[in-house]
């Protein structure tokens, strides 16, 4: 999860950490496991030719929106996404929260106090 008024912001944070799973291997072969062996392989290409930015370059919207990741601008629109894991029946979840602006620990504290009120 990340949140920021501005949406785009919280979805390049979102794309940096997803861009190191997509090239680590562990997470890689999970990632391909569970279908996105195009998008996965995509992304390994880039980093092989351009290194790091060039992978995150082939990190797509489309891929990104297919994952449990939710970039969001507001607090409301990530627990919306958490209902469809509810209704699964999910009964506990771990929500790493991915910080977009300095100091990190300022921006966790409003994730979290956002999270209280919506």
């Amino acid at each position: 999860m990340s949140l920021n008024p501005d949406k785009n912001l919280a979805r390049a944070k979102l794309r940096q950490v997803l861009t190191f799973y997509n090239i680590a291997d562990h997470y890689s072969d999970m990632l391909r496991g569970m279908g996105f062996e195009k998008e996965v392989n995509a992304i390994h290409e880039a980093f092989q030719k351009g290194g790091f930015k060039a992978a995150m370059g082939a990190l797509t919207d489309e891929y990104m929106d297919k994952l449990p990741v939710v970039p969001a601008s507001d607090v409301k629109e990530i627990k919306e996404k958490m209902k469809a894991f509810e209704e699964a029946g999910v009964t506990r979840m771990v929500i790493p929260y991915v910080p977009v602006t300095e100091p990190v620990v300022e921006d966790a504290r409003r994730f979290l106090e956002a999270w209280g009120r919506g």
